[in-house]
């Protein structure tokens, strides 16, 4: 069964995940790109439809004009799928629009259609999301087939929004033709055969992983067809190795191989070295096998040991050592063919050390080299404290430098602290990778905060992992606009003519919090509109809103505003509706007061004026609830004294008159107090 290289199941399956470039993974395409089956057009990474607008998008127009044409065109207008069936019929679509076969084993239509109705955006699909099909599946890609090679054509995409025009408009021109995708040629280093399997091997530096790679094999005088050979890779510092195995040989016949890139459109890239090699005849000598290494710590030794089935046809055995995997082998030593042990005494502490063996036949001819052993010598030495490390603040985070020793180092690990003095420093993360003898990291980490200094220090990690000593300490304070904590429990409440708002007080938690602001809404409009000032002070944290009008529902939210310039999030809203009051009332009561006694909370107001006042209703409550009439008196006192307060208790008061007709006034002005 063919199996191709894909991109995605490198990710999927390789424990480091590497960032493809432009050509290949195609993570931030142009506006149209070409490849063997048409002109792909990127639309943008908003995934709205009619039924659920993205940022307002709810689709994207493309038009297209020819040459000198002067009308544009509309080919085609996408949006992203309304239902899960509308995205299984558009996969299925899509997967006609992609150059080479795409991998379903680990695609998942149902968290795609989760993340799709959740955000709305192609960043929320960060592994599917990379794939072709997938793109074209969601509304991001269109494929434009009906084109002509040589011709050239202007694209314009635009962005079509709920609101009654359309806006947001890209064009770029581009001639259709088949293109090359740029990249670094794979490079030969070595093949071998036997009786009924060929070895290859490729190599190259950069770190660019098609989305597709196939192998190409001739034998005899043939030509080059693509085989269902798979060219498995291995990362040894910073270079990728492209392994072929070939099962499928038959003895004495000359083969020749080469690999071809693929980017992310179908695009071919620069084919690689083609490799030529004669397999061997079933007779040949078997090599060594079962090879080990041992280091030997008190003679700081590596010993090499081996099986070997000794032949008349074989002289002796070559041993070749290098420092580097894939770097130049140093021939070491030559064994005779009885011997099964080698010790190596010329090594030096805390390195990594690559052996292979080589069999030399009577004939005086070499063959392949065995498979590749190594050892990792050891060192109780501490490594060096780095030194010079400089920490400044970028809008991406915190950029550490560092120097130091490059010698014998794996790598580093950083250290952070809040605060300047006597900060804790605790060790962020995983080891950082030694590459250069100046080191670098940025700590992007979205909890620091702008009020807040952090403190930094690097330890070095040796290739014996001994710890280093921690170096000297470099102190920032990051940039960016502060994130204050929400307002929780907000509450609306009507109480007559008037709607009372509460929340909870957020400095307790955040100190930074220096007021609020408070918006407000007429069921059914549009848009919130700060009331109540510029900023609410902290002290109260509550609200009354009298500039309202009856028979209409209100809708609010509050947020928090801190010193540093940042505003919260929306709180959850509340609602209140202000009924229509049918018979006419008697004025509030004015002048509410007071006063902790031993023996409860004392209430006194003022005389009421106006329509004759029969009694006084008192009303209690405690914070995020309805006020209750706990009592009610006759009009000739305007004192109260509530003898049923407990303790430590915070209270809010307010009063309203009640006449003959039992027709009952608006409540005074709410008091508040702790007894």
């Amino acid at each position: 069964m063919k199996r191709n290289l894909y991109f995605l199941e490198l990710l999927f399956c390789c424990a480091v995940l590497l960032t493809a470039e432009k050509n290949y993974s195609q993570t931030q395409p142009d506006l149209v790109v070409t490849g063997p089956l048409g002109v792909y057009i990127f639309t943008g990474t908003a995934l709205g439809n009619s039924s659920t607008p993205s940022r307002g998008v709810t689709g994207y127009r493309i038009e297209r004009k020819q040459g000198s044409e002067s009308e544009w065109k509309v080919i085609a207008e996408i949006s992203s799928p309304e239902s899960r069936g509308d995205l299984e019929r558009a996969f299925a679509s899509a997967l006609q629009d992609v150059p080479y076969t795409t991998p379903l084993a680990n695609i998942s239509l149902e968290k795609i259609w989760t993340q799709l109705q959740r955000y709305h955006e192609l960043d929320s699909l960060p592994t599917h999301g990379s794939m072709l099909a997938v793109r074209i599946a969601v509304g991001t890609t269109y494929l434009d087939r009906d084109v002509m090679l040589g011709v050239t054509y202007e694209y314009r995409v635009t962005v079509l929004s709920s609101s009654p025009s359309a806006k947001d408009s890209r064009t770029q021109r581009i001639i259709f033709q088949a293109n090359n995708a740029p990249g670094e040629i794979y490079r030969a280093v070595r093949s071998h055969s036997d009786t009924n399997n060929i070895h290859l091997l490729w190599h190259k530096s950069d770190n660019k992983l098609p989305t597709v790679l196939n192998v190409y094999r001739k034998s005899g005088f043939g030509n080059f067809v693509v085989s269902s050979l798979t060219a498995d890779f291995i990362l040894v510092k910073d270079t990728f190795f492209y392994s072929v195995v070939d099962k499928t040989v038959k003895a004495n016949v000359h083969y020749a191989y080469f690999l071809q890139p693929i980017d992310f459109y179908g695009n071919p890239g620069p084919s690689s070295d083609t490799i030529s090699i004669q397999t061997v005849n079933a007779h040949q000598i078997k090599l060594p096998d079962h090879i080990r290494s041992e280091v030997v710590p008190a003679k700081t030794s590596v010993k090499l040991s081996w099986k070997f089935e000794d032949t008349k046809q074989v002289i002796g055995l070559r041993v070749y050592r290098s420092e580097d995997i894939a770097g130049k082998y140093k021939r070491i030593a030559e064994r005779s063919s009885k011997e099964l042990t080698y010790i190596d005494n010329e090594i030096i502490p805390d390195k990594t050390y690559y052996y292979y063996l080589t069999v030399l036949t009577t004939t005086g001819e070499e063959s392949p080299p065995t498979a590749k052993v190594f050892a990792i010598t050891k060192s109780d030495h501490k490594p060096l404290a780095p030194f010079a490390l400089s920490a400044s603040a970028q809008i991406d985070g915190v950029h550490l430098l560092w120097h130091s020793t490059g010698h014998n180092l794996r790598g580093f690990y950083l250290y952070r602290g809040e605060g300047i003095h006597g900060a804790r420093l605790v060790r962020l993360g995983e080891l950082i990778p030694f590459s250069d003898s100046i080191g670098s990291y940025i700590d992007s980490d979205r909890s620091l905060l702008p009020k807040q200094i952090y403190s930094y220090c690097v330890q070095s990690l040796s290739t014996s992992d001994v710890e280093g000593m921690l170096s000297d300490t470099a102190r920032v304070q990051p940039q960016g606009i502060t994130t204050p904590n929400t307002p929780i429990n907000f509450t609306a409440i009507n109480s007559g003519n008037i709607i009372k708002l509460f929340w909870d007080e957020i400095r307790i938690a955040d100190p930074s919090v220096i007021g609020y602001r408070l918006y407000r809404r007429e069921e059914g409009e549009g848009e919130f509109k700060q009331i109540g000032g510029k900023e609410l002070s902290t002290i109260n944290n509550n609200f009354i809103d009298s500039s309202i009008a009856p028979e209409k529902t209100y809708e609010y939210y509050v947020r928090t505003v801190d010193g540093y310039g940042g505003m919260s999030d929306n709180s959850i809203g509340a609602s209140a509706r202000i009924r229509k009051q049918e018979k006419p009332r008697p004025a509030a009561p004015v002048g509410l007061n007071a006063e902790t006694l031993p023996e409860g909370i004392s209430l006194s107001w003022g005389e009421s004026v106006g329509a004759e006042i029969s009694a006084f209703k008192i009303y209690r409550h405690e914070s995020n609830s309805e006020p209750q009439l706990i009592s009610s008196i006759k009009s000739e006192s305007t004192t109260y004294l509530d003898v049923t307060a407990k303790k430590g208790n915070i209270y809010w008061y307010s009063i309203s008159s009640e006449n003959s007709e039992k027709s009952e006034s608006a409540v005074s002005n709410e008091i508040r107090i702790r007894f």
